[in-house]
């Protein structure tokens, strides 16, 4: 069970395990820096830092109205990964990856969506530098050298010109068209509510989302856990542990459902970083 202590603007949380080298390095998010110990980001327009201190995961500046509106629900504190990664123990593959530490973020879901559109056969390196430079052309301006996401409203300012010109490159129009989709009356609000499968044929309507973009939007943005994010290197992955190769689509989503039910998202990010932890090629 999770406990928070409040001091001097930071909070203390202990009884799980959370890495945030794990947590940031994880292809989930794309806001966040390592300098030494402290990870340095920006989500939902605020400027966070954390690390590990003893047995507590330290998250600041915060205050005990913002952890509980913003970083609670961020850091998926009310989740026991404990009771799941106990669950994933009985799989003898799964229970090779278990990495303690691991939180599925529950980020901003426009911010997600035009993220992820952006990942797309794309390397994590050139996303955060398209990310930022997104952020320092639209994005609020909240701190030294540090800007917010833009809203949908602030992004709509950036023509598909602008966009290219920033490297975005083909994904210019994508993002230039689902932003118009979203002002237009597109509700993300709403997708939360829906089903997994209603809630990505909804996203899979946007420009620029495919199947595995939906799930990652899903996952990431929604709290999906059903969400499983699929390409070619999880193709891979699956092929390498479980000699599990899909013809097509529909046969991966049932393996899916059929191996990890509820809880395929996290068992898909288990998976994805063991691999890469360990250096297993492909």
């Amino acid at each position: 069970m999770i406990t928070t202590i409040f001091q001097d603007n930071k909070a203390y949380i202990t009884g799980e395990k959370i890495d945030p080298a794990i947590v940031f390095d994880c292809g989930q998010c794309f806001r966040f820096e390592k300098t030494e110990d402290v990870f340095h980001g920006i989500a939902y327009g605020q400027e966070l830092f954390c690390k590990n201190e003893g047995n507590a995961f330290v998250i600041w500046p915060v205050t005990e109205d913002s952890f509980h509106k913003i970083w609670r629900q961020y850091f998926d504190l009310d989740y026991d990964y404990n009771e799941i990664d106990n669950r994933f123990l009985q799989d003898e593959i799964l229970a090779k990856t278990v990495i303690k530490g691991m939180r599925i973020l529950h980020q901003d879901p426009f911010e997600t969506l035009i993220s992820f559109i952006i990942s797309a056969n794309n390397n994590i390196k050139r996303i955060k530098k398209n990310i930022d430079m997104i952020c320092r052309a639209a994005g609020k301006k909240i701190g030294e050298d540090l800007y917010a996401f833009p809203t949908p409203e602030e992004l709509a300012k950036l023509s598909i010109n602008d966009l290219r010109e920033l490297g975005l490159g083909y994904r210019a129009p994508y993002i230039a068209g689902t932003t118009k989709q979203i002002l237009d009356g597109f509700s993300l609000e709403k997708i939360g509510g829906l089903t997994y499968a209603d809630a990505k044929k909804a996203l899979m309507g946007l420009s620029g989302v495919g199947p595995k973009v939906a799930d990652c939007i899903l996952l990431f943005g929604f709290g999906k856990r059903e969400a499983f994010p699929k390409d070619v290197w999880m193709r891979r992955i699956l092929l390498h542990f479980y000699q599990f190769e899909p013809k097509n689509e529909k046969e991966l989503e049932a393996f899916a459902k059929a191996h990890f039910p509820e809880f395929a998202g996290l068992a898909q990010q288990y998976l994805f970083t063991y691999a890469r932890q360990n250096n297993i090629s492909f």
